[in-house]
Parts: C-alpha cells; sequence; structure tokens
C-alpha cells in the first residue's frame, strides 16, 4: 500500500497529529457509527469494496490519485468498525454485549417478498419430491403485473418508509 517513504511520512502525520492531540484512536469509527455519519460510512463501504480511495467517494476527488493520510485514516475506521460488529446480530459489540439496564432490544420483523415466494417453491418442491439438477439453483425475478418497471416502486417505498419513521418519531417524542 505505498513505499516505505510513504510509509514513513503517514507514521509521522500520525505522531503530529498524537502530539498536537488532533486524533484519538477510533474518533472517526465513532463519527460513522452515528446517524449523523451513515452516509459517509455506506460510501466508505462501497469505496473499499471498490478498491479505490475514500476521499474518491467521500468528497469527489479522482479515484486514481495516490492514497493519501486521509484515506489511510478512513480505511483504519473502517477497520475498526467491522472489528466492533457482532457475528451473531450484526449489531455493534458496544450495543449488543452492553449491560446497561438502560438498553433493551425491540425484535423487529422484515418482510420480503422475494425471500417467502422462494421460501414457499422450495416447500412445494420439497412436498413434490422435486429435486434439482446439480448446478441448479432457485432466484427471484420481480415482475410487475401491470407490466411496467418495478424500479418505479422505489420512491413510493422511501416515502412510505419516511412516514413511518416520522410517526414512530413522534409516537416516541410524546408529541
Amino acid at each position: 500500500m505505498g513505499s516505505a517513504l510513504e510509509r514513513v511520512q503517514r507514521d509521522a502525520v500520525h505522531e503530529r497529529d498524537r502530539l498536537r492531540g488532533h486524533r484519538q484512536r477510533g474518533f472517526l469509527a465513532g463519527y460513522l457509527a452515528t446517524r449523523a455519519g451513515a452516509r459517509d460510512a455506506t460510501l466508505l463501504g462501497q469505496a473499499i469494496a471498490a478498491q479505490i480511495r475514500p476521499t474518491a467517494l467521500l468528497i469527489h476527488t479522482q479515484p486514481n490519485e495516490p492514497w493519501d493520510e486521509h484515506d489511510f485514516l478512513l480505511l483504519e475506521a473502517w477497520a475498526i468498525l467491522q472489528a466492533e460488529i457482532c457475528k451473531q446480530c450484526h449489531l455493534p459489540k458496544y450495543i449488543c454485549h452492553n449491560e446497561s439496564h438502560d438498553l433493551v432490544f425491540d425484535v423487529m420483523e422484515d418482510s420480503c417478498g422475494a425471500a417467502a415466494a422462494l421460501h414457499e417453491r422450495e416447500q412445494a418442491n420439497a412436498r413434490n419430491d422435486v429435486k434439482l439438477d446439480a448446478g441448479v439453483q432457485l432466484y427471484v425475478r420481480p415482475v410487475l403485473l401491470s407490466g411496467g418497471d418495478p424500479a418505479t416502486l422505489r420512491d413510493a417505498y422511501y416515502e412510505s418508509l419516511a412516514q413511518q419513521q416520522a410517526e414512530l418519531a413522534e409516537l416516541e417524542s410524546g408529541s
């Protein structure tokens, strides 16, 4: 990930920031874990998956330029976030392993029509002793009965979700 000179320069920047008190370990990961940082965390994950500089997506710079100290700080923050994820529930460990008496967990339900249709088909195959050939895998494809493009459902879905979240926030605030 860089020459020896780049590593020495990066280490010097880290040491300078430490001495000046500008950088606490994990401060950026802490921000990315908040609601305010969620969008940036998503972009960071996408940049890393695409193997491009994180700042390319976050602040719209050219992805093929050399990585700088900010890219490495973002990469470190991403590594911290990933290490904090519980393998069982996929929440941050500081939440799901927390013993605070103030913390409770609501069990939510998420309904996926595609997964339900796939499950029904697998159950029907099992009841009818239908065996798939080697290499054959079932998958789902969305189809609108009207013949339209399923992508047209996106805006209405997110508007409905935003309305539900606003109603929930109003209930929680007691207004």
